[in-house]
């Protein structure tokens, strides 16, 4: 079975909580996502659930 949102280029350039989020959600469903981050690094980097939030995504600062 084809995933939803398989073929779709999803750029990720939120921080916090709400858009790592959806765009989880998106890349679950299939979505390609590219985490864009600052060259310093993404300030939510320090919140415990920041790997749990930007699973399934490649990055790239």
């Amino acid at each position: 079975m084809t995933p939803v949102l398989d073929g779709l280029l999803l750029i990720d350039l939120s921080t916090g909580i709400a858009g790592p989020y959806a765009a989880m959600l998106m890349a679950e469903m299939g979505a390609e996502c590219i985490k864009v981050e600052p060259e310093e690094g993404d300030p939510s980097r320090g919140l415990p659930g920041f790997f749990v939030w930007n699973r399934s995504k490649q990055g790239i600062a």
